[in-house]
């Protein structure tokens, strides 16, 4: 009997407590607390165990870890990978494994990878040091944060053994969004030592003396940020610099999307050792440009040389297009004209371009034969993760009444194996009708018959009607790989363009000089293609920086013209105007050679 009431008090017990263990975690969301809570650690505890039981370095950022709290246990002779996978299913996190001593653990998402990518680059700057002897790295179980070597505390020097000046490299970026900042002007104050950012926002200062300094960051439309800094002998200081958005009071006005992309193209204005004007990719992209000359003429100093409506030569401050040099990313681009060394634009999409830079003023490390200036003509490289951009665009002629104009354009680019390698590829093809209805007339001075007032009468000389149908094809695109390394890039840029024209015209021309009449009619096919290669490379050595670039640049012109002209004999009488007492209101039975009510027709 006893037993029976014991067995009726604990049964309850019981099966409260396998309900409790058993059931999947997932159904009792709703409850505060289970048991398996119990068991769980924070993961920034498992990652340190990890490492020191694999002797290996965990990098992360505590303030995304902290709250983060998993269930885990170590099993033995489980591999590295298997068991640093089987920690993170269950998070968002993910990892990189670097030199199979480094483990950089970070969010699955676009900013987590981003700063991955940057400390994965400090990390292969430890092992280099590592390989060279000049630094020695061992756990330290006394100091666990030491063994952690996370993203705000550990990683912030590298020390070499023989001792030499200093240097001090860093990120600048913007305060509010974290995104990089192009062309931020970053120097020591009161000292000729400074820099400005690459296209990653990233710099390096070189070859400084031992001290205490301020280091002084600038960047048009942000707050100027002063940072005090001690260098070291033979030591590379990093410094993050964070700045923040300054508004100016003023009129009110109308901000477009090229604002930021118009702050990289003046602050890299600024930064320049030359007199430079800078178009960026945004402007680009946000004007309907017919072709790169009409972008490049958008920069104050510079003017077209137009063919059918369209920019195609680019005069820098008066001087002929001959006197200027054309560039694809540094590289000399080929004349594509036959009688001199000027090169057509027109063939050019501004579409798959990243920005135009123009620098009016030459220097030592560019040719000598850019009297005029300089106009290259940049193509970026794959940006962070998979980018992609298409379109599709119409138009209408009205002077031939025809729905055949169009544009499309196209860009994809990425990156692979952690980032290093990026591939973009971009290209384009739009067809336009430029046809055309010209009228021109020539006057000259009637000495014969002068007015008694003293006024010499002008009166018509020729008249000239020109009608052009022309219809313009052009086709190309680029094709650049870049693969990023510890101390600098390589890059392989590669660029075709081509301009198919196919043209008929007819002319009529009359002149009253001897009371001529001529005709002319032309059939005329033409193609003018630009190819250009080149292997860059650009590298940052503790003590100088050094680039390198291969090139090779093709222009190809080819042509078939059909030409036909009548005309009549000309009148052995010369030059006979008529002395008209009234010259606005003559009339064409008036004209010698002409009759009233006759027609020109095409």
């Amino acid at each position: 009997m006893m037993n029976r009431d014991l067995y009726k008090k604990f049964l309850p017990l019981l099966l409260l407590f396998v309900l409790v263990k058993f059931i999947p975690q997932d159904l009792c969301a709703g409850s505060s607390y289970t048991l398996d809570d119990l068991d769980e650690r924070p993961l920034y505890e498992v990652l340190e165990e990890l490492g020191e039981t694999y002797q290996v370095f965990f990098s992360y950022e505590p303030s995304l870890v902290k709250g983060v709290y998993v269930d885990f246990d170590i099993r033995r002779e489980e591999k590295l990978e298997s068991a640093v996978n089987r920690l993170l299913a269950k998070t968002n996190f993910t990892y990189d494994l670097v030199d199979e001593k480094f483990l950089v653990v970070y969010r699955m998402d676009k900013k987590g990878r981003k700063k991955a990518n940057k400390i994965r680059k400090k990390f292969e700057q430890i092992r280099n040091l590592e390989k060279d002897g000049d630094l020695s790295i061992q756990r330290n179980s006394d100091n666990p944060q030491l063994q952690a070597l996370n993203i705000l505390s550990s990683i912030k020097k590298s020390k070499r053994r023989a001792a030499g000046p200093g240097e001090i490299t860093g990120v600048v970026t913007d305060k509010a969004t974290g995104e990089e900042l192009l062309y931020a002007n970053v120097q020591l104050e009161g000292t000729s030592f400074g820099t400005s950012t690459d296209e990653a926002g990233e710099f390096t200062i070189h070859q400084i003396p031992p001290g205490d300094y301020n280091l002084v960051a600038t960047y048009v439309g942000y707050k100027q940020k002063s940072t005090p800094v001690t260098v070291v002998d033979g030591e590379t200081l990093e410094v993050n610099i964070e700045l923040e958005y300054e508004g100016v009071q003023g009129e009110e006005v109308i901000v477009s999307a090229q604002a930021s992309g118009q702050m990289g193209a003046i602050n890299e204005q600024l930064n320049s050792n030359t007199i430079k004007n800078v178009v960026s990719e945004d402007r680009i992209k946000d004007v309907p440009d017919a072709n790169a000359a009409e972008s490049v003429s958008r920069l104050p100093g510079l003017s077209l040389i137009r063919s059918g409506g369209e920019g195609q030569k680019v005069a820098i401050r008066g001087i002929s297009p001959k006197y200027n040099v054309m560039q694809v990313n540094g590289v000399r681009m080929q004349s594509t004209d036959r009688n001199d060394r000027s090169v057509d634009l027109n063939m050019i999409s501004p579409n798959i371009l990243s920005g135009i830079e123009v620098t009016k003023a030459l220097t030592a490390d560019m040719d000598a034969d850019a009297v005029g200036g300089t106009v290259n003509l940049k193509i970026g490289k794959a940006a962070e993760g998979l980018n992609g951009n298409f379109s599709l665009q119409g138009g209408y002629g009205s002077l031939a009444n025809t729905f055949g104009n169009y544009r499309a354009t196209g860009f994809l680019s990425n990156r692979f194996f952690n980032d290093k390698l990026g591939v973009q590829v971009s290209g384009f093809l739009d067809n336009y009708n430029r046809n055309s209805d010209v009228l021109t007339a020539g006057y000259a001075i009637n000495e014969i018959d002068i007015e008694v007032d003293g006024m010499i009468p002008i009166d018509l000389n020729n008249v000239s009607i020109t009608d052009r149908i022309t219809d313009r094809l052009r086709t190309g695109g680029s094709l650049v790989f870049d693969f990023e390394l510890s101390n600098g890039s390589i890059i392989m840029n590669n660029f075709i363009s081509n301009l198919a024209q196919d043209q008929q015209t007819q002319s009529n021309n009359l002149s009253l000089n001897g009371n001529q009449w001529r005709a002319a009619a032309s059939d005329s096919e033409s193609s003018n293609t630009v190819i250009s290669n080149a292997i860059q490379g650009e590298f940052d050595f503790s003590f100088f920086s050094m680039d390198f670039s291969i090139s090779n640049s093709i222009s190809n012109q080819l042509g078939d013209n059909l030409n036909m002209e009548i005309a009549i004999a000309s009148n052995s009488a010369g030059f006979t105007t008529p002395s008209l007492e009234e010259p606005r209101g003559v009339t064409p039975s008036q004209l010698p050679g002409c009759s009233s009510g006759s027609k020109w027709r095409k």
